[in-house]
């Protein structure tokens, strides 16, 4: 068991790699960037949860304020697909495969969390049942990693917000750019996006040009140079 907070000082689409010899199950809470895990590569944004089977490549690419909490554990269930894109776990004779990350809603986080909080409190705990019940935690948030994803409607605003964060600072891709890639009408995402999220796409990208900017400036650049890297093209905005 373990918590990570601070910051991270890198520029987006910098990585430090890690290889973990025992399974590890993530939760950020708060986060952004990318992320590697095995041979896969997201954009994400917290909170979100991630499984790493052990052997695999961690791929850190976060920027910016990040709290993490994280579990190590082992156990013949937990493997990898051969192409390493997804991560498997065996319930007897059912292999259930997903990609090593999942966002999770505000319901999910909090169900998240609570694990989390409720293994902490167990982690020098050595009587049995106090490793069942922690044995008990860790198969939940595995439940909670593997559970179905959302309908297909739900899962192209999910993206829409993780393109949306991926191309925050690049002035010259706009938000119809962004949902024609995908398929879809500028309008019709923007209205489910506020209904899911309580936010517009413009209002969630300018904050999270905001944060690009306010830690560019902490990191000593100009206003302008700052704005001009987070993708404001004035730096009076």
């Amino acid at each position: 068991m373990g918590r990570l907070q601070g910051s991270f000082e890198r520029r987006l689409g910098e990585f430090s790699r890690t290889t973990h010899p025992h399974h590890v199950l993530g939760f950020h809470a708060v986060g952004r960037g990318r992320y590697r895990s095995g041979a896969e590569e997201v954009a994400v944004e917290g909170p979100y949860l991630g499984l790493l089977p052990a052997g695999e490549d961690d791929g850190n690419g976060m920027v910016g304020r990040y709290d993490i909490r994280y579990c190590l554990f082992d156990g013949d269930a937990v493997a990898s697909t051969s192409d390493r894109v997804q991560a498997i776990v065996h319930i007897g004779e059912l292999a259930i495969k997903r990609p090593h990350v999942r966002h999770l809603d505000a319901d999910a986080a909090r169900s998240a969390m609570a694990c989390f909080r409720a293994l902490a409190l167990l982690e020098h705990a050595a009587d049995p049942a106090a490793r069942i019940r922690a044995s008990a935690l860790i198969v939940e948030l595995i439940g909670l990693w593997a559970e179905s994803r959302p309908t297909s409607a739900d899962d192209a605003v999910e993206r829409y917000r993780i393109a949306i964060t991926r191309h925050a600072t690049d002035a010259a891709v706009s938000l119809e750019r962004i949902a024609a890639d995908l398929g879809y009408a500028a309008d019709h995402l923007g209205a489910r996006f506020l209904e899911r999220f309580g936010s517009t796409p413009v209002g969630f990208r300018l904050r999270s040009r905001l944060a690009q900017a306010r830690e560019s400036v902490a990191a000593g650049a100009s206003v302008a140079a700052a704005a001009r890297s987070a993708g404001f093209s004035d730096p009076a905005y």
